[in-house]
């Protein structure tokens, strides 16, 4: 209950429809307590002025899962949950060591 469960969104593997990001893996699964149904919130970490501030930019709900990963379909935000997967991957590519991954944590 203090620690909620939380993971990365894969940026390897998505899927897009008109500049939305529609469905995505993330990194836990079934060996994590992870269902089918459950809804997560996806949240991007930026750093603005040496500070680092954490957003919430949509939502997505569990609709396969594996032991050690889950497929889910974004069903809120996918237009800044897009934007947000291109920046993470744009700053990756230049060699930013400190880009930090789309983070989800499950909704009570």
């Amino acid at each position: 209950e203090e620690f909620p469960l939380q993971g990365n969104v894969f940026a390897e593997d998505y899927t897009v429809n008109k500049d939305k990001l529609t469905a995505c893996f993330i990194n836990i699964g079934e060996a994590h307590g992870v269902s089918d149904g459950d809804k997560f919130t996806i949240f991007e970490s930026i750093t603005r002025v040496g500070t680092e501030i954490v957003q919430e930019i949509g939502e997505l709900t569990v609709v396969t899962v594996h032991n050690a990963v889950s497929g889910c379909k974004v069903t809120k935000g996918s237009k800044e949950v897009m934007k947000a997967m291109e920046r993470y991957v744009e700053n990756v590519d230049a060699g930013d060591t400190n880009a930090k991954p789309l983070k989800v944590v499950i909704k009570k």
